[in-house]
């Protein structure tokens, strides 16, 4: 505390006395204010913004956050630089913001520095900011303070130093009705990239407002190929998670003072992602929802919206069959000319070769109910009345047939294939219609089928001859006749 103490002193004395004395420096040029002022500031930025850092770092006992992009020549290079789950993050919470400000119609715009004042509803602002947040010190500073809250009074002050002492570029956020929800500030000082600023209103704080703009000040900062940005202290968490990180004071006045600048990249050159970050909130103010429950909702949607149309399509169709199939003829060759056929692919059955047998056994029952249907109402012949030739009132003979309503899909049979083949044997076997009983004999050795009544006699007074019997199925030997016996050739004595 006895060291910290008098560093506290000498960074306040020498900060203010600073600032000091570039106001006086800009005070005449205030009148004129636009490129002059701006132009001032710019000479005087570098040695303010260097103090004023060390000033914040000192007395709040928190450091600066912000990433150094000395080694990243894109955004994609900062995002690859983070974990996956960090990178996660970043996209989804961007995206998220995005649609939020798209649904709730926010516009942003953006004014360069030298173009803008600080009106009243700016410092409105700024002051709602300051009395809704409650920054903390931290370390040593915590003990001078005894851990109380920083005064909203005394951090208005410092805002309205940071708008006084820098060339600050600033981004204006409003709403449907017009009503200024946000502001944020940049600035660009030698190789540093600086937002002094960030305010919001309470009731939009969980737009992904913060989450936006930062993505917006890291792009402008590879555009303005600056070497460090820095978002000044407060707010540790929310800047972690964007994958900021504490920076060091050295890093900072080596950039801040730095005399070899890069130029600019010019916006024709900026990359796409940059250009639609800047622009998604300004041109796109209505939202686009996009369909959630991934590739399997999709592919349901897909399917139910193709069976619709196969279904719209055989309902639509002509009652008359000749003209209908010669209008469409002509209107597919007509559309097809000089193209070739598009090739229609049905989806692949799930679950491999059970599932689709199991699939089509409904089906082949459902198709062959309907065309015995269609066999019995081919068969019935409907009585004419005999007054009905000489009344002009029409009859159930010359009314049109109804169709029949479509049977309904049988349910799929339970027990696998096995089973179903035992139903479909025994079904088979009630169907098939019976045989015929033949009255077979044997005479002389040989099986006589249907034989006439004086043959059966005559075997039946025979001794030792066979009994008749009654078979469902016999087949009689090719030297039986029309029912005659034929007597057998004589045995030949050795």
């Amino acid at each position: 505390l006895l060291v910290y103490l008098p560093w506290m002193i000498i960074t306040i004395i020498v900060f203010f006395a600073a600032l000091v004395v570039q106001q006086s420096l800009a005070l005449p040029f205030r009148i004129c204010a636009g490129l002059p002022l701006t132009f001032v500031l710019r000479v005087t930025a570098p040695v303010v913004s260097v103090l004023c850092c060390l000033f914040l770092m000192v007395n709040s006992g928190e450091p600066c956050y912000g990433r150094d992009l000395s080694r990243f020549d894109s955004m994609d290079d900062f995002l690859q630089a983070c974990s996956a789950s960090k990178r996660k993050n970043i996209k989804r919470n961007l995206k998220k913001a995005q649609d939020t400000l798209r649904t709730k119609g926010i516009q942003a715009s953006y004014h360069l520095a030298g173009s803008w004042r600080c009106t009243r509803e700016i410092r409105t602002l700024l002051w709602d900011q300051c009395k809704g947040h409650y920054g903390f010190t931290y370390g040593s500073p915590a003990i001078v303070t005894g851990n109380r809250p920083v005064p909203p009074a005394f951090v208005y002050f410092v805002e309205m130093v940071f708008f006084a002492a820098f060339p600050n570029d600033i981004q204006i956020l409003r709403d449907r009705e017009g009503r200024l929800i946000s502001i944020n500030t940049r600035t660009h000082i030698r190789n540093m990239y600086c937002n002094p600023t960030y305010a919001c209103r309470h009731e939009h704080a969980k737009d992904g407002i913060y989450s936006y703009t930062n993505r917006h000040i890291l792009t402008e900062a590879f555009r303005v190929q600056a070497s460090v940005v820095n978002v000044m202290p407060s707010m540790r968490s929310a800047k972690g998670a964007l994958g900021l990180r504490p920076l060091h004071m050295g890093a900072i006045a080596a950039a801040g003072l730095s005399f070899a600048c890069k130029a600019p990249r010019s916006p024709d050159v900026e990359e796409p992602e940059q250009a639609e970050v800047l622009i998604a909130v300004q041109e796109q103010p209505a939202a686009l929802v996009a369909p959630s429950g991934g590739r399997r909702a999709a592919r349901k949607k897909a399917d139910a919206e193709r069976a619709k149309a196969e279904g719209n399509r055989s309902l639509g169709g002509c009652s008359g069959a000749s003209g209908c199939s010669g209008s469409a003829a002509a209107v597919d060759l007509e559309e097809g000319a000089g193209q070739a056929p598009a090739l229609v692919t049905a989806p692949a059955p799930k679950g491999g070769k059970r599932a689709a047998q199991k699939k089509a056994m409904p089906e082949a029952a459902e198709e062959a109910g309907a065309a015995e249907e269609v066999d019995a109402a081919d068969d019935e012949e409907p009585a004419v009345p005999a007054a009905a030739s000489n009344s002009n009132v029409p009859t159930p003979a010359t009314q049109p047939p109804k169709e029949a309503p479509a049977p309904l899909p049988a349910p799929p049979p339970k027990g696998g294939q096995r089973a179903s083949r035992k139903k479909a044997a025994a079904e088979a076997v009630a169907a098939a219609p019976p045989a015929e009983e033949m009255t077979t004999i044997a005479v002389n050795g040989h099986t006589v089928i249907d034989p006439p009544a004086d043959l059966e006699a005559q075997a039946g007074e025979q001794p030792g001859s066979a009994l008749v019997e009654s078979f469902n199925v016999v087949q009689a030997p090719a030297d039986v006749g029309s029912g005659h016996a034929q007597e057998p050739a004589p045995r030949e004595e050795p």
